[in-house]
């Protein structure tokens, strides 16, 4: 679930137009112990690569072809 600030997507209010922080939950059933289900939750972030790419954010580069002719996109700091 993400946490954000509505009027910031819409452009109403002087407040990012980005999420806070995103909270997820597993919710398992499983004959294992506890110990290894910890341990495979714990392999599930150290390789998801959408929470790392979260964690860790990447350079995100937009690029517009417009009737098939690319078209400068020049975005504002966030």
């Amino acid at each position: 679930m993400g946490e954000f600030d509505q009027r910031g997507k819409f452009g109403l209010a002087d407040v990012p137009s980005a999420c806070r922080r995103f909270t997820y939950q597993l919710d398992l059933q499983s004959p294992e112990k506890e110990e290894r289900v910890v341990e495979l939750v714990a392999f599930m972030e150290r390789s998801c690569y959408a929470t790392n790419t979260l964690r860790r954010p990447v350079e995100v580069v937009p690029r517009l072809l417009l009737n098939g002719n690319e078209v400068a996109v020049k975005l504002e700091s966030a």
